[in-house]
């Protein structure tokens, strides 16, 4: 999950790699929290999920982190929604 987060964020040094994994927990911590039951971290989706909580996180440009915002809210709600992943 790392090394996609991190090619999803264009970094390619190590220097980050303990924050971008508290982001990474943070992201599964809150998904699980918000209804997501099926959490498989190689998942396509669940790593598309998480990658777009971490990118919200590693912005300081307010109108990027409102857009990472909407896009992990969106994908959180389809996950939660669905029968694979959250409603059974």
């Amino acid at each position: 999950m790392l090394e996609f987060v991190k090619k999803a964020l264009r970094i390619r040094h190590t220097q980050l790699d303990d924050v971008i994994e508290t982001y990474i927990t943070a992201a599964i911590n809150d998904m699980a929290l918000k209804g997501v039951k099926q959490l498989d971290e190689e998942d396509p989706l669940i790593m598309d999920c998480v990658s777009a909580y971490v990118s919200m996180l590693m912005n300081d440009n307010p109108q990027v982190v409102e857009m990472w915002y909407k896009s992990y809210e969106r994908q959180l709600d389809g996950l939660r929604k669905s029968a694979r992943y959250g409603e059974e």
